[in-house]
């Protein structure tokens, strides 16, 4: 039975969504097309290193846009040959944020990878933009995995970071048994109990309803044709601003540094509150129960977005295939400097013990 709290919440959010649906604005944004189509993917790229090119697939009738690296120099194993690894970002996020440094490091390895954008984001179609929907997400992986398979490669290693080292777990566990190699998670959403208790002591009655009546108020404007609602993805919480993650200054700063000046598609700091919905009944911990695939999840004790003690549970649930990094540090931290080149070294070893 739906304790009687959740549903008058829920009654409550209800009205307040439909009492605002023209009225409130503050927070809230309007729009969600794409602003920029201009700057595009470079067709092809060659290095010394790498050699990079663009791949379209659909997911679900959209098409798809991915980064197809494949190292200059190719291994001569054999087994590296057939290896890819797939990359997927995190929330709010694309593939020109900050994965070309994965799949470059990878490629001065010997090793192949595919970067992709979730359908609204970057480079891949889908409008209205910016639509923040995991299950979608994940529909977006399996695609992805099936559109890598057609291009020879045996050995599939899925990465996923923050957000989508959630959706790599969800995707690895509704494939069939033995498709996916490996997987790599790192500071990965969880939905865990802890970080939902966390994030509610944080933003309080008032940012709960606030965050619901703005999925009812941008759900309504989908059912009646009308134009798009949302808010910021990350908001400044040192100034006040609010958002999905509200974050310090500090913080605010290390995110925005993995950004391009110029963002595939136009790219905002906003999401539509349509998704929502999806992102609150959202628990990849609940797949990774006796998980069969040989995965390692990375994790920074001073993670606030990503709660380290979740991240713990999901690992105890594993069992034996799972292991388990642990660093000092915040959830930025993982993409830059000395923590960086810590967890790099720690994938290229799993890839070799795993596909050799």
């Amino acid at each position: 039975m739906v304790p009687y709290g959740t549903i008058s919440s829920l009654f409550l959010s209800l009205i307040v969504g439909i009492c605002v649906l023209d009225s409130w604005d503050s927070g809230h944004v309007q729009g969600f097309y794409r602003l920029n189509t201009d700057h595009i993917s470079q067709e092809k790229i060659e290095t010394d290193v790498y050699s990079r090119e663009v791949m379209y697939y659909e997911s679900e009738g959209v098409r798809i846009e991915a980064w197809h690296y494949t190292p200059t120099i190719r291994s001569t194993s054999p087994a590296f040959q057939s290896t890819v690894v797939v990359l997927g970002d995190g929330l709010g996020a694309q593939k020109d944020f900050g994965l070309p440094k994965y799949s470059i490091a990878y490629a001065a390895e010997g090793i192949a990878s595919v970067a992709f954008d979730y359908r609204s984001f970057g480079g891949s179609d889908g409008e209205p933009r910016h639509l923040i929907s995991p299950s979608r997400h994940v529909q977006d992986w399996k695609a992805t995995i099936r559109h890598v398979q057609t291009l020879g490669y045996t050995k599939i290693i899925l990465q996923g970071t923050s957000y989508a080292g959630g959706h790599v777990i969800v995707a690895t566990a509704d494939s069939a048994p033995g498709s996916i190699t490996a997987v790599i998670s790192q500071v990965p959403f969880m939905g865990g109990p802890v970080g939902k208790r966390k994030r509610f002591a944080r933003i309080g009655v008032s940012g709960t309803l606030r965050t619901l009546a703005l999925f009812v108020k941008d759900s309504v404007h989908a059912l009646l044709g009308r134009t798009p609602v949302g808010a910021r993805i990350a908001g400044n919480k040192d100034l006040g601003e609010w958002g999905l993650m509200e974050l310090s200054t500090e913080d605010y700063y290390l995110r925005k540094a993995k950004h391009p000046l110029l963002k595939l598609g136009g790219h905002q700091n906003m999401f539509l509150g349509r998704g929502i919905g999806d992102m609150l009944t959202y628990r990849p911990i609940d797949y990774i129960s006796n998980f069969s695939t040989p995965t390692v999840i990375t994790a920074l004790k001073d993670d606030d977005l990503c709660e380290y003690q979740d991240i713990v549970l999901a690992v105890e649930s594993c069992g034996k295939n799972c292991e388990l990094l642990t660093l000092n540090g915040g959830h930025w931290d993982i993409y830059i400097g000395e923590i960086f080149s810590t967890v790099m070294k720690k994938y290229f070893d799993f890839i070799k013990k795993i596909v050799d």
